[in-house]
């Protein structure tokens, strides 16, 4: 009962969001507000997604190496639980590792990693969240998103088109950054580019959306690019293929899957 009550809540509270951004009720949108439109968007639209993708790693020097995805998605509870497989065919050394993450908004995710090499599966503890995922430029926690409740979120400013917001953690020692900067897409609800500055302000890391294409209603980022502003190293995300609501089984998403991949629910047809 108390499941169906969240959940009916966090639904309602979606809706007035949407009503007021749709009626253009800026004023009235804090910047709470503003990334919990942003976080549905980028991780919840659907109710589940499938995907097939490339991420394209290219360091400071021009050395160049990419990777080949199969992600599939699905909600338990709209913003609430849920959950995300990613397995990699490619390139060879890597074909076979298994990324499965339970997301449990207010509480601490879980994480394992499947090496094919190794035959072994490695729990990623909470510290490491922060840390590089295989290799890219993406963090552990950007897989699945950081928990809202993680950091405070103002608004500064906003234009014709975007809500800009502030966002600085809760707890300052648990994280790499100071605070981070949302620009926020008042029509599509995109979060279109986040800057990262470090604890003397320097900017550090960006992140922004290169491409986005209309899919079945809901606006898809199909191409973004990770900057490490330190190093030099970008890693540009690349979507194939993209479907919502195919009504995947939670089944997908149990540690079996790490070692024994459901391929063929996986993959869609734009198999890289």
């Amino acid at each position: 009962m108390k499941h169906h009550i969240v959940s009916k809540h966090i639904m309602l509270r979606l809706g007035l969001l949407l009503l007021l951004a749709a009626q253009g009720a800026s004023a009235a949108m804090s910047g709470r507000e503003v990334m919990e439109l942003a976080n549905h968007r980028a991780y919840y639209s659907g109710g589940d997604r499938s995907s097939t993708g490339q991420v394209v790693v290219k360091e400071r020097g021009g050395t160049m190496r990419t990777r080949s995805t199969h992600m599939v998605r699905l909600d338990d509870t709209p913003g609430g639980e849920q959950s995300y497989l990613v397995y990699f065919s490619g390139p060879t050394d890597m074909e076979g590792t298994t990324f499965l993450v339970h997301k449990h908004p207010g509480k601490t995710d879980e994480r394992w990693l499947y090496l094919p090499e190794l035959d072994i599966v490695r729990r990623i503890e909470a510290g490491d969240k922060r840390t590089h995922f295989v290799g890219t430029d993406l963090f552990y926690e950007d897989v699945s998103g950081r928990h809202l409740d993680a950091d405070r979120h103002s608004l500064t400013s906003e234009t014709d088109k975007y809500w800009i917001v502030r966002s600085e953690p809760k707890d300052p020692n648990e994280v790499e950054f100071a605070w981070y900067e949302s620009w926020v897409h008042k029509d599509t609800h995109l979060a279109v580019k986040i800057e990262y500055h470090d604890r003397n302000d320097r900017l550090y890391r960006r992140f922004s959306v290169k491409k986005v294409r209309n899919i079945g209603g809901i606006p898809t980022p199909m191409q973004t690019l990770l900057e490490d502003l330190n190093t030099g190293s970008q890693s540009t995300m690349s979507c194939l293929e993209v479907e919502y609501g195919r009504g995947l089984s939670p089944d997908l998403f149990s540690e079996r899957s790490l070692r024994h991949p459901p391929l063929k629910q996986i993959k869609l047809s734009a198999a890289p």
